[in-house]
């Protein structure tokens, strides 16, 4: 009746509907917007306030973590702006999309494609 590909990308469309769905949820229902800027979040933002050449010289260079993210972030911001959901959305969009490819890459069967996205919706860590 219907061939593995389309069932593949049918439940694939369902699950990233589903966890788009969460993702509202979770900004709608939760505090995740109500805290203040987070120690981490600080930092992200001093970083992206400094000139590329303070960030690469003062920050990048001399720090341990990849420099990708806050290079990214610093893109990120001056398109965006610096407001506490522009600071917050690419991580909840990356966690999104963790979950997204876990829900499609790992399991083999429609019902544990559903299983597996419905507990990782429902882990606190997550949240």
């Amino acid at each position: 009746m219907f061939n593995k590909a389309t069932t593949n990308r049918t439940v694939f469309i369902g699950s990233l509907v589903c966890i788009a769905v969460y993702g509202v949820y979770v900004l709608a229902k939760s505090n995740y917007l109500s805290y203040s800027l987070w120690l981490d979040e600080l930092f992200t933002a001093a970083f992206s306030q400094s000139s590329w050449g303070e960030l690469f010289n003062y920050w990048i260079i001399p720090d341990t973590h990849p420099p990708a993210y806050f290079a990214g972030m610093k893109l990120w911001l001056e398109i965006f702006g610096s407001s506490e959901l522009a600071l917050r959305f690419p991580s909840l969009l990356f966690g999104l999309g963790a979950l997204a490819f876990v829900a499609h890459r790992w399991a083999q069967t429609r019902e544990s494609k559903y299983l597996i996205t419905l507990l990782l919706l429902l882990n606190s860590h997550i949240q």
